[in-house]
């Protein structure tokens, strides 16, 4: 009876009454030391158990408890738990790290000469919070963070749109970027040049008749051929050639019959323009003598959320908008279909972010950002066309970005999307517009063989 007593009174003496235990629990798993930017180094695998000298033997001996505390403590937010369950190696602790790292947007700061160029916002010790879950998830997993976090399709779009959103430097899409520099490397890599010469495409022998665009230009609405299905070939339509077709024909334009006027156009920049009245505003894609298919899609809302990701990251990749100096934009999705085919075609476009912050100038980060947009237009813009595949998957089929040299060497035209021509058998192509201070084109572009089919231009006078 005497050594119970003994027993009840040392483990009372431990750990305290059932009144007591848990606030002393609590004392012993609070982690405030390591909850500041100090923690990466007084908190790591090699310094916590140096750090926590006066607490390492409760600690070991409660470890369940302060393991289970610290648990909740990261479902609730805090990152200073992942040094605590790093330490205890807590694997079961990774699906809630790997979930607050991703949602993580803090950004620290301080004051320096060079605290808003992207080098300084992008040094690791700007994100301490995300650094304190990395080293947790990298030391648990046993692999490299890309390997261990694995971001799935949906996560990677989440990540590329807060990139993108709008803010001044040091904002929340600057971490966003940091973790996608991480994670996704190849989200902002730079990619080779796109072919831009004109070559015919190969289609069914059968098809043979006239892609008419409908173009909604500067004070005029031109109705002109831009490709002759014909042999075997779809080509690019000299403008003379249109002038013996298009005359007193009738074609199906903006959803009703019209019939295009005998006299035509004649002007230096483009011959053979017809120029019908009464047609309702907005440029659209026609046929002579062809059957163009497809018809509407729905998209659901992750679908359309990872299509316009996709079309960011080629506007990055393709124009050279990285997210440090612009915020992105997408103001088009439609999603098109012939049974075969299922294409979504977004257009997104870049505005630049404030570059002055508490009387300093904001350094760019890339050679876009240094270029002088006149007017109101977007600094760079792109057409992203995705094929929507089984499974769900969206892969990049074609992308026509802008371009510099409309109206300098270095300001960048403007791309919009008018419309698909789906022919049966044949590769989808999109008719794309090209404007520029003093000027348009109408672009042709055909999947696969990443080419122009034709294009048609004009003086904006």
């Amino acid at each position: 009876m005497r050594r119970w007593s003994a027993f009840a009174l040392l483990f009372v003496s431990a750990c305290g009454t059932p009144a007591t235990a848990a606030p002393k629990l609590e004392a012993l798993a609070r982690l405030s030391r390591c909850a500041g930017p100090e923690g990466l180094d007084d908190c790591s695998l090699e310094r916590f158990e140096e750090t926590f000298a006066d607490r390492l033997p409760r600690l070991r001996a409660h470890r369940d408890a302060v393991v289970e505390r610290w648990r909740a403590s990261l479902e609730a937010g805090s990152h200073a738990a992942a040094y605590g369950l790093a330490w205890a190696d807590d694997r079961a602790s990774l699906p809630a790290l790997r979930r607050g790292l991703l949602e993580e947007r803090y950004f620290y700061g301080w004051e320096s000469s060079d605290a808003f160029t992207i080098e300084a916002r992008m040094r690791d010790e700007q994100y301490p919070r995300h650094l304190a879950r990395v080293r947790a998830i990298e030391h648990l997993s046993r692999a490299d963070l890309a390997t261990a976090v694995g971001l799935t399709p949906d996560e990677r779009a989440a990540l590329v749109r807060d990139a993108y959103a709008e803010g001044e430097a040091g904002g929340p899409h600057d971490a966003a970027r940091w973790l996608l520099a991480r994670l996704a490397p190849d989200a902002l890599v730079a990619a080779p040049p796109r072919r831009t010469d004109v070559a015919p495409l190969a289609i069914p022998p059968a098809l043979d008749g006239w892609v008419l665009v409908s173009h909604d230009s500067f004070g005029h609405h031109d109705v002109f051929p831009i490709a002759r299905a014909h042999a075997g070939s779809l080509t690019s339509s000299d403008p003379i050639d249109g002038c013996e077709v298009l005359p007193g024909r009738e074609v199906t334009l903006d959803g009703r019959s019209v019939t295009l006027p005998t006299e035509l156009l004649d002007d230096e920049v483009n011959r053979c323009l017809a120029e019908p009245e009464g047609l309702a505003r907005g440029s659209s894609v026609t046929a002579l003598d062809l059957d163009l298919r497809g018809q509407p899609v729905e998209l659901d809302p992750a679908q359309r959320a990872r299509a316009e990701a996709r079309a960011l990251e080629a506007l990055a990749r393709s124009t050279g908008a990285d997210p440090a100096d612009f915020a992105g934009t997408v103001d088009e999705v439609v999603a098109v279909g012939d049974g075969t085919h299922t294409r979504v075609v977004v257009r997104a476009h870049a505005t630049p972010r404030p570059r002055t912050m508490d009387d300093r100038t904001i350094p760019c980060a890339s050679a876009l950002c240094a270029v002088a947009r006149q007017g109101d237009g977007p600094a760079a813009s792109v057409v992203a066309v995705l094929a929507l595949g089984d499974g769900h998957t969206l892969d990049l089929a074609l992308v026509v970005p802008s371009s510099p040299g409309g109206c300098g060497e270095a300001e960048h035209d403007e791309v919009s999307f008018i419309g698909a021509v789906l022919l049966e058998g044949a590769p989808p192509t999109f008719a794309i517009e090209r404007r520029y201070c003093d000027g348009w084109e109408v672009e042709l572009h055909a999947e696969g063989a990443s080419h122009l089919v034709g294009n048609r231009g004009g003086s904006a006078i």
